[in-house]
């Protein structure tokens, strides 16, 4: 397994910021080493995929233990276009619920709305966008 060079930030307390990660350190003298953490790569945990959030790796100096701290980010411009497919296919669907329901309910003044939503759904493209 590698060994890796971690470097903490130099906060007050016992929770502590990774701020970098040295893959090859060799050429480091043992001043510059003493100032990091070696640990196997293997041992440190993988950080969750969550939309819109940025994971920051932790060290608690009490416990030895690592963690990951998830803080919000900007979506990226794909994460927003997934997004707005997604509930453009919600609104989709809730259209053609509610022409369902008109349509099953015989009154004179709902007899237009199915050919009104018809119209909006004619804009729909497969993709879910209008």
């Amino acid at each position: 397994m590698a060994k890796i060079l971690v470097f903490l930030s130099n906060t007050e307390g016992t929770i502590k910021e990774m701020t970098t990660t040295l893959y090859q350190y060799q050429h480091l003298n043992e001043e510059m080493k003493a100032r990091g953490i070696e640990v196997e790569e293997s041992s440190l945990p993988q950080p969750e995929n969550i939309e819109g959030k940025h994971a920051k790796l932790i060290y608690n100096t009490e416990t030895g233990e690592f963690f990951y701290k998830y803080e919000d980010r900007p979506l990226t411009a794909e994460e927003e276009l997934a997004k707005v497919k997604a509930e453009n296919e919600v609104l989709t669907e809730s259209l053609i619920d509610l022409k369902t329901q008109y349509m099953s309910v015989p009154c004179q003044y709902h007899q237009d709305y199915s050919v009104k939503i018809d119209k909006v759904l004619e804009g729909v493209e497969a993709d879910g966008t209008v």
